[in-house]
């Protein structure tokens, strides 16, 4: 997806990522909330694609809250 694209999305966007996620990983969770001009960006702990469920829960409720 290109940052033209991403700027042009004005839905509020939560972009996740797990503590466990390495280096590209992050940056890229990052460069992308970054470039959505409603994007959030949030710090799961957790390893990389193995975030704990109520954790994941408590997130998402208070994002669509």
């Amino acid at each position: 997806m290109t940052a033209e694209l991403l700027a042009a999305v004005r839905t509020p966007v939560l972009v996740l990522n797990s503590s466990g996620s390495d280096d590209y990983l992050r940056g890229a969770a990052r460069d992308v909330t970054s470039r959505l001009p409603a994007g959030e960006h949030r710090e799961v702990p957790g390893d990389w694609h193995g975030v704990d469920d109520a954790e994941l829960a408590a997130q998402l409720t208070g994002w669509f809250r």
